[in-house]
């Protein structure tokens, strides 16, 4: 449904859902051994967004 009403706005990077992104919010960041493995699905997504930031941006000329 949300491909028919926002063509070409989904994301192709998925994210599960983990127990160990979940822990975050009690365990923070500094000192995580499990930050990686949480953080893990989202680092695909963000390469994604970056990509597609920049191609929609247009050129300054100085």
């Amino acid at each position: 449904m949300l491909e028919e009403d926002y063509p070409n706005f989904k994301f192709n990077t998925i994210i599960k859902r983990k127990a160990s992104t979940r822990r975050l919010a009690i365990k923070g960041f500094e000192g995580n051994a499990e930050l990686r493995n949480a953080l893990e699905y989202y680092f695909p997504f963000v390469e994604e967004l970056k990509e597609r930031v920049s191609q929609k941006q247009p050129q300054r000329s100085n």
